[in-house]
């Protein structure tokens, strides 16, 4: 490998695969999930904008200006069934997020890799928080 551009070369593989065409056909964009997806999720994975059920702006503009409030709300009105999408305007989110049980079924999406950005920083050097806890996105 010549580059070490590694964001480079996630996005130009992302970007093969998120654009069928002769060269890439669907039968083997089917074949590029693991069996353990299920067909519904894998139709959700593929559409270029999936329809969230809710929507976070920090401009004011979406139902929360904060993913955590969204968060919250999804907790308390996912039924479980099918997946929950929260689709995160652009931004740079500095907040802590711990996504909890009653989320399993929860899609986060945003408008890209360079515009919507969440961020925090426990791990300033004053080593008051270990590696393992400074997670800005993690599993409770």
């Amino acid at each position: 490998m010549m580059s070490n551009n590694v964001s480079k070369l996630i996005t130009n593989s992302l970007d093969l695969y998120s654009k069928p065409s002769s060269a890439f056909p669907s039968k083997l964009i089917k074949m590029i999930f693991p069996t353990w997806v299920k067909e519904t999720d894998r139709k959700l994975l593929q559409e270029p904008s999936p329809s969230p059920d809710l929507v976070v702006a920090q401009d004011g503009s979406g139902d929360y200006s904060t993913i955590k409030d969204a968060l919250d709300q999804a907790a308390a009105k996912s039924s479980g069934n099918g997946r929950f999408v929260i689709y995160i305007k652009s931004g740079v989110y500095k907040e802590y997020l711990e996504i909890g049980q009653k989320l399993e079924n929860i899609m986060l999406v945003g408008d890209g890799m360079t515009k919507t950005i969440i961020t925090g920083n426990r791990r300033n050097g004053t080593g008051a928080v270990d590696t393992f806890h400074s997670a800005t996105v993690g599993k409770s």
